[in-house]
C-alpha cells in the first residue's frame, strides 16, 4: 500500500554565517497530503563564508573587492531647480463622486393615540352601547375580545416631510414605541408600512400601563411619503375583578426617524454641504519661486462640470488647496443640462504654493437648496474636465541658476541582524569610499560629498568638492557624462578596529550655479559606497561552510516514521548576488559516525532562479535527534577585478518526504 504522508511548513531564516542556526521548530505539524516537510533551513552570507586562505593569492593578479552601498539614487535637471512644467487641454470627463450621493433627510418625529372608548368602537364594538356608558364608573368585570383585526387603519398615516416619491434610505435610525394606558391588556401584531413594504413588524404584549420600545439602525429600507400603522389580531384577555373606567384613556403610538440618508428617489434634503470627492489638478507655472517652493502668480485653469442623471437646483461648491492649506473657493449653482457647466479659475496677482509633488488639490462639495427637491439615483455622478491654455512646458532652461538638490542616507549596520554575527576578519587596507555620478547634459554643477563612518572602536569621516562642467552648447549634451571620485581611507589594523562599519552616514549636495543654461530632463546618478580589498584572485574564490543539522529532536515526526514505508531527503535553495556570477557548488551530508549520506555536486547561478537536487533514500535511525553534519562549498566565477555586495548570498532548505 502507498502512502504518502506530508507537512507544509516554511521558514525562511534571517541572514545568518556559517554557525547556523539549526533545524526549524516542528511545533504545531499536522499530517497535508502533496507536500513535505521542511526541516531546516538556514541562509547563507557570500561574504562570511569566502575562504581567501584557500585561494592563490597574488600581487599581480586580479583584485577581488567587497562593496557596501551607502547612497544610490537619481535626480533629473528638473529636479534641481524644481520645475514642473506641462501643456495640457481638457481631458476627458471623469467622475467626482467616489461613491452613490448619499444626503441627509431632516429629523421627523410624530405620535398617534386612541382613546379608550375609540379603542373598544374598533376591536370591540359589540359592548360599544354599554362600556361608553361607565365612564368615571366602576366596571366590575370585561370579558374581552380575541384575534380582532380592524376593517380599516386605527389612526390616520405618519406624513413624512421632505419626501416626494418612495425613496430608499440608506441608513435611518427608527425610533418607535406603543404605550398602553387603558384599563385593559392589549395583545397583538404591531406593523409599520411605507412604499408598499413592511418597515417594522412584531407581535407585541402590552399589559394595563406598560409598553414597547424599538430603537434600532436600520439599511436599504423604503420610505414612502406616508407610514401606516397596523395593529392586527389583537387579543384582550379581559378582567375579572372591578376597576375604575375612563373613555379617556389612550392607547399611544410613537414614531421618529433620524440620521437618515438617502442615495434614490426625490427628496428635500437638509441645507448642508456633502463631501462628493478630490481631485488632483496639474497648474501651469510661469513664474518660480525659491528652489523647494513654487507659486502660481497668474494663469488660468480650464474646468467644466456635467451633470450625470442628476436633477437639481443645487449648489457645487469647489475648493481649492495647495501644500500650505485652504486658497480658493467658488460655487456654481447646477441644474439638469445636456452640456456642461463652464467654470474656469483666472490668477493674477494670487501666491498658490506648489509644493514638490507639482499638484493642487480640488475638494468638492453638494449644498442642496432649502425647498427645493432634488432627484437621486444609485450610479449618478457629478462630472468634471481640468485642462490649461497657456504653454508651460519646459525643458531646457537659462540661468542664471542657484539652487541645491541634497541627497543623503544612513545605514545602521547595529540594527541588522544578519550582521551582528560578524567578528574582526578583513584589513582595512586600501578601503575607500567611492562617489560616481553619470549622466548627460550641459551646465556647471558643483558637487559637494561627505561621508561619516563609525567603527567599533573608532570612526572616520571625508569630505570633498567636485566640479562638474558638463558643457555649454547642446552639442556636448553626452561628451561629458561621468565623475568618479575615490576617497582613500587610512588603513587600520583589523585586529583592533573590524572591517564592517556601525554605521555609515553619506551626503551628496549638488549646486546649480550657471549662466548657460541647463537640461531640465536627463536623468542623473549618484552612488557612494564603501570598497574594502578582499585580495588578489588568479583564478578561483573559495566559500566554505558547515553546520549541525538535528532532525526530530522532539519526536514529532515519530508517527509520520513509524507508518511510511521509506523516507526522502531533499535540498533545495536560492542564490541572488549584485554582479552576475555564478559557482560550482558541493554538498555533504554525514552521520554521527563520518558516513556520507548525501553527496551532491552541481552549479549555483546568482539570479534567485532558484536550485534543487533529486530525493535521496534516509535510515529512520539518523531522525532521531542525532547530530548530522552539513558542509556546503564551492568556487565563485567570473569575480575577477570585480565585487562581492554585502547583500550577495545563498539559502538553503532541507525537506523530509514520507513515503
Amino acid at each position: 500500500m502507498y502512502r504518502k504522508l506530508s507537512i507544509i511548513g516554511f521558514f525562511f531564516a534571517t541572514m545568518i554565517s556559517s554557525c547556523s542556526k539549526g533545524p526549524v521548530s516542528l511545533g504545531g505539524i499536522k499530517p497535508n497530503l502533496e507536500s513535505k516537510i521542511v526541516v531546516f533551513a538556514d541562509t547563507f552570507m557570500l561574504h562570511d563564508i569566502l575562504d581567501l586562505s584557500g585561494n592563490e593569492l597574488s600581487q599581480s593578479g586580479d583584485s577581488i573587492f567587497l562593496v557596501q552601498n551607502i547612497l544610490d539614487t537619481s535626480y533629473t535637471g528638473r529636479e534641481l531647480l524644481n520645475f514642473a512644467d506641462s501643456v495640457f487641454g481638457l481631458d476627458s470627463m471623469k467622475s467626482i463622486n467616489e461613491s452613490d450621493i448619499s444626503l441627509r433627510l431632516d429629523s421627523f418625529s410624530d405620535s398617534k393615540f386612541l382613546n379608550q372608548i375609540n379603542v373598544i368602537s374598533r376591536y370591540d364594538p359589540t359592548n360599544f352601547g354599554i362600556l361608553s356608558g361607565y365612564d368615571n364608573d366602576t366596571v366590575t368585570n370585561y370579558s374581552g375580545f380575541n384575534n380582532v383585526t380592524p376593517t380599516n387603519l386605527i389612526v390616520t398615516p405618519f406624513q413624512v416631510p421632505n419626501i416626494d416619491s418612495t425613496s430608499t434610505l440608506d441608513t435611518v435610525r427608527l425610533v418607535t414605541s406603543v404605550e398602553n394606558h387603558l384599563n385593559f391588556e392589549m395583545n397583538g401584531h404591531y406593523r409599520l408600512v411605507t412604499g408598499g413594504q413592511v418597515l417594522f413588524s412584531k407581535y407585541i404584549d402590552l399589559p394595563p400601563g406598560d409598553s414597547f420600545t424599538l430603537d434600532t439602525i436600520m439599511y436599504d429600507k423604503l420610505l414612502g411619503k406616508k407610514i401606516k400603522l397596523y395593529f392586527d389580531t389583537v387579543t384582550c384577555p379581559g378582567f375579572g375583578t372591578p376597576v375604575y373606567w375612563s373613555n379617556s384613556n389612550q392607547l399611544k403610538f410613537n414614531i421618529s426617524l433620524s440620521k437618515a440618508y438617502v442615495s434614490n428617489g426625490i427628496i428635500e434634503p437638509v441645507n448642508e454641504r456633502v463631501f462628493l470627492g478630490s481631485s488632483e489638478l496639474n497648474v501651469p507655472i510661469e513664474n518660480r519661486g525659491s528652489a523647494y517652493d513654487l507659486y502660481v502668480c497668474s494663469g488660468q485653469l480650464d474646468a467644466q462640470y456635467l451633470l450625470n442623471g442628476i436633477d437639481g437646483p443645487f449648489y457645487l461648491i469647489r475648493e481649492l488647496t495647495d501644500s500650505t492649506g485652504y486658497f480658493y473657493s467658488d460655487s456654481t449653482l447646477m441644474v439638469q443640462s445636456s452640456s456642461a457647466f463652464v467654470r474656469n479659475i483666472m490668477f493674477q496677482g494670487d501666491s498658490l504654493h506648489i509644493s514638490m509633488d507639482q499638484k493642487i488639490y480640488a475638494h468638492y462639495y453638494i449644498r442642496p437648496l432649502t425647498g427645493f427637491p432634488i432627484r437621486l439615483k444609485s450610479g449618478y455622478s457629478v462630472d468634471a474636465s481640468y485642462g490649461a491654455q497657456s504653454k508651460w512646458d519646459v525643458c531646457f532652461y537659462r540661468g542664471p541658476a542657484q539652487n541645491l538638490l541634497s541627497l543623503s542616507d544612513f545605514i545602521d549596520n547595529t540594527t541588522k541582524t544578519e550582521y551582528s554575527h560578524l567578528i574582526d576578519s578583513l584589513n582595512l587596507t586600501n578601503s575607500e569610499i567611492i562617489v560616481n555620478i553619470n549622466g548627460n547634459g550641459i551646465g556647471y554643477l558643483s558637487i559637494a560629498d561627505s561621508s561619516f563612518i563609525k567603527y567599533q572602536a573608532g570612526k572616520a569621516s571625508y569630505a570633498d568638492t567636485i566640479a562638474w562642467n558638463m558643457g555649454a552648447q547642446l552639442s556636448q549634451l553626452v561628451t561629458k557624462n561621468q565623475i568618479i571620485r575615490n576617497r582613500p581611507l587610512q588603513a587600520i589594523d583589523s585586529s583592533a578596529m573590524g572591517a564592517l562599519p556601525t554605521t555609515l552616514y553619506s551626503e551628496v549636495e549638488i549646486t546649480a550655479d550657471t549662466t548657460l543654461g541647463m537640461k531640465l530632463e536627463e536623468v542623473h546618478t549618484v552612488a557612494a559606497g564603501m570598497k574594502r580589498l578582499l585580495g588578489y584572485c588568479e583564478g578561483q574564490l573559495k566559500f566554505v561552510a558547515n553546520t549541525d543539522l538535528k532532525i526530530n529532536t522532539n519526536g514529532l515526526l515519530d508517527s509520520l516514521i513509524l507508518t511510511s514505508d521509506s523516507i526522502m531527503i531533499s535540498f533545495e535553495g536560492d542564490a541572488q548576488a549584485e554582479f552576475t556570477t555564478s559557482s560550482d557548488f558541493e554538498l555533504l551530508l554525514e552521520g554521527a559516525n563520518g558516513k556520507k549520506l548525501v553527496e551532491y555536486s552541481g552549479v549555483l547561478n546568482y539570479n534567485n532562479d532558484g536550485w534543487f537536487t533529486e530525493e535521496y533514500l534516509i535510515s529512520e535511525e539518523h531522525l532521531s535527534g542525532q547530530n548530522l553534519k552539513l558542509f556546503i562549498s564551492g568556487s565563485i566565477q567570473e569575480l575577477e577585478g570585480s565585487y562581492i555586495g554585502m547583500s550577495d548570498f545563498l539559502s538553503m532548505r532541507v525537506k523530509l518526504s514520507f513515503y
